[in-house]
């Protein structure tokens, strides 16, 4: 059973809530159009300068062992780089400063310029792993330890350990967190090695 109100709403009260509805959505409108205005005259320069990134520099064309990664920045040269306002703006002109190290992803690096704007470089593979929150470089070149006489990548998620010489009794390991994983060629004098070239 339907209920009904004891008394009538008037057109005055309907057309009151409309008139306030239509207010207020042009004072939303309004606030949003001088957010969107005060936002674009804000230079990119002035924001980066603000916020804290961790910049590495890279300059350096050696990789830099991924736990001593050094944080640095250049400093500001006096070069006047084109704007996106001058007609022979080349955005590839503009030089690299730093990497930003804070903003690394699994597969990107994101690369601060000279004029304060970002360029971010996306890989199709895997480029960093991370530990304790923080993305590293991948290196898997291997080092030698005399101490175990064997091979082992020297920074990943995983280590992988080869032996020098593959012998009877020594086996290759691959180790990630508590888990690890040991393989080895038995009859090692009988076995023989085919490959293409």
């Amino acid at each position: 059973m339907k209920k009904h109100l004891s008394s009538s709403v008037s057109d005055y009260f309907v057309l009151g809530i409309v008139y306030l509805n239509q207010k207020i959505k042009r004072i939303i409108a309004f606030i949003l159009v001088v957010c969107f205005i005060g936002n674009s005259c804000i230079p990119a320069k002035h924001v980066a300068a603000t916020t804290n990134y961790e910049l590495i520099d890279t300059s350096e064309t050696e990789v830099t062992d991924s736990e001593d990664e050094s944080v640095t920045t250049k400093t500001d040269e006096s070069i006047v780089y084109p704007t996106t306002e001058d007609a022979d703006f080349d955005i590839t002109s503009v030089a690299i400063k730093a990497e930003v190290a804070n903003l690394r992803t699994a597969n990107t690096k994101t690369f601060l310029r000279m004029d304060g704007t970002f360029v971010v470089a996306i890989y199709g593979e895997t480029i960093h792993y991370e530990k304790d929150g923080k993305f590293y470089n991948i290196d898997n070149r291997l080092s030698y330890s005399d101490l175990t006489d064997s091979y082992r990548n020297t920074a990943n998620t995983f280590s992988i350990d080869f032996p020098e010489t593959i012998t009877d009794g020594k086996s290759i390991s691959l180790t990630q967190g508590e888990y690890e994983i040991k393989w080895r060629v038995d009859n090692v004098k009988n076995s023989t090695i085919a490959y293409d070239q």
